[in-house]
């Protein structure tokens, strides 16, 4: 009598489709990953794209795109990393500033070299994050942060501005420009984690994480949406059409010793933060 293989996550035997299949069915069907690899499959069935097209043809096909990693695996891993000592203000300022100016965009690109110039056969998923502002002080403090929570520094570049038909600075003269400073760079680990923060609404997230990483997300959403008033010392004004996220920043000035104050007005479509705390935008 055959005996039969157990399930590597639950230990009931169980009859295997394939000679490497590891998990049961109702495992895979809980987990919703691919019962070869273990990765999360987006596919019907037991396996994942790339493990169907090999059990089939036996090879794999090195024009379909691999699956991600499952988003929790992603976010245990820049936690892991940002929740060190020497990076805990990094990781909570970068994560301040993508919650206020910063944006985060998904694209696939189908011919993509390695570093020794050769190219990939596969499609390559990049998470690319973009940061576009009108002070070159608040760019430069924006990528050392960055330097120093992953150890890469992306460059930064000017432009001119002259379109402002669809911004928030509508009817300006056609001889009217700003001067913008860009920062445009890609991550896989970091660009994943902080595009689930920001559109997926978990700023609650950061509440957890410890006093100096609540210090940098604090001070990186002063730089990015908060107004200092010459004439009022010490008052910060931070708008924002999230109430959420402010809810979440009145808990954080709370653990820094502050209070604030949220003020939503009827003629407006965003919330106010107040409070009063001494502060240098975008001290290098």
């Amino acid at each position: 009598m055959d005996i039969l293989p157990s399930c590597v996550l639950c230990g009931n035997p169980f009859t295997p489709k394939d000679i490497r299949q590891k998990r049961c069915p109702d495992c895979v069907l809980k987990r919703k990953s691919c019962a070869v690899c273990g990765i999360e499959k987006r596919s019907p069935g037991l396996r994942c794209v790339q493990c169907e097209y090999a059990a089939r043809f036996g090879r794999p096909n090195l024009k379909i795109r691999r699956e991600e990693k499952p988003i929790e695996q992603v976010i245990s891993e820049a936690e892991v990393i940002g929740l060190l000592p020497e990076k805990r203000y990094a990781f909570g300022y970068v994560i301040g500033v993508i919650f206020g100016d910063g944006s985060i965009s998904k694209d696939v690109v189908k011919h993509l070299k390695r570093a020794d110039g050769s190219p990939r056969v596969r499609p390559v998923t990049l998470y690319r994050v973009r940061l576009q502002v009108t002070e070159e002080a608040f760019a430069e403090r924006f990528v050392k942060q960055w330097s120093v929570l992953t150890g890469k520094t992306p460059n930064i570049w000017q432009t001119t501005r002259t379109n402002f038909n669809k911004s928030t600075l509508k009817g300006r003269r056609e001889e009217y420009s700003v001067q913008l400073f860009d920062v445009n760079f890609a991550h896989a680990l970091f660009g994943r984690y902080l595009a689930h923060l920001k559109y997926g609404k978990h700023s609650s997230r950061a509440l957890d994480f410890p006093i100096e990483t609540t210090r940098g997300f604090v001070h990186g959403m002063i730089d990015s949406e908060g107004y200092l008033n010459a004439k009022k010392p010490g008052r910060i004004d931070i708008a924002n059409k999230d109430i959420g996220l402010l809810d979440t920043l009145v808990k954080m000035f709370a653990s820094l010793g502050f209070k604030a104050t949220i003020y939503t007005y009827p003629s407006q479509n965003v919330s106010h933060l107040v409070t009063h705390m001494p502060y240098v935008k975008y001290a290098l």
